[in-house]
């Protein structure tokens, strides 16, 4: 369990641009991958992350509705978006928008896949509002995407989905992997692409299903 007295600096770290953190854990939230640049920006090592709780990572900052509506979502096999204010092992902490989705294997789900990208400044801003608020009333989130049940989603779509998020996240290591055999000038252009392209994969995917 995440530490509430853990110190925090209150010292934001940039999001590395061109980036993607992206880790996956068991049904339990118990890490089983994490990418480099999690392991990067977090402050810890790779040992000290793997088989440790997600919750390594959570900023005190953080309502604990927020992860009550996140695991609600996956609980339904729904993905999940959304702000998250994570701390780094010196008490720092960064921003990100997470997207999190079951991983389903023989029709059960084994774990849970989750894609970090930087959010903008007007993200961060409303993410802190609303947390700020959260943190001094106790009120519940309710999601601006809650009527548009996943369980409800026809097998095509949810297919789709799922290829689309899959796509994502070979786009993500197909860039990194490329970017490393780059110049500088090309490794930038190639990442914030890659990005970009990633980006609008997924945003496509929950967009469309919210008409």
């Amino acid at each position: 369990m995440q530490n509430k007295h853990a110190y925090v600096s209150q010292k934001e770290v940039p999001f590395p641009a061109g980036t993607a953190l992206v880790s996956k854990t068991d049904t339990k939230g118990i890490i089983t991958y994490a990418n480099d640049a999690f392991v990067n920006i977090s402050g810890y090592s790779r040992e000290e992350l793997m088989g440790k709780s997600h919750n390594l990572v959570r900023h005190p900052d953080m309502p604990p509705q927020a992860f009550e509506w996140l695991w609600s979502t996956l609980k339904e096999n729904r993905p999940w978006r959304g702000q998250v204010k994570n701390r780094c092992k010196n008490g720092d902490h960064y921003w990100v928008r997470a997207t999190v989705a079951p991983i389903v294997e023989g029709g059960k789900v084994v774990g849970y896949v989750s894609v970090r990208r930087a959010p903008t400044r007007e993200q961060i801003l409303e993410a802190e509002t609303l947390y700020r608020q959260l943190n001094a009333s106790g009120a519940q989130i309710v999601s601006k995407y809650e009527k548009y049940k996943f369980k409800n989603w026809s097998l095509a779509t949810k297919l789709q989905f799922f290829i689309q998020f899959t796509l994502l996240l070979i786009l993500s290591s197909a860039q990194l992997f490329v970017s490393s055999n780059m110049r500088d000038e090309a490794k930038t252009s190639a990442r914030e692409k890659g990005a970009q392209v990633a980006n609008e994969i997924i945003d496509s995917a929950i967009q469309q299903h919210a008409r």
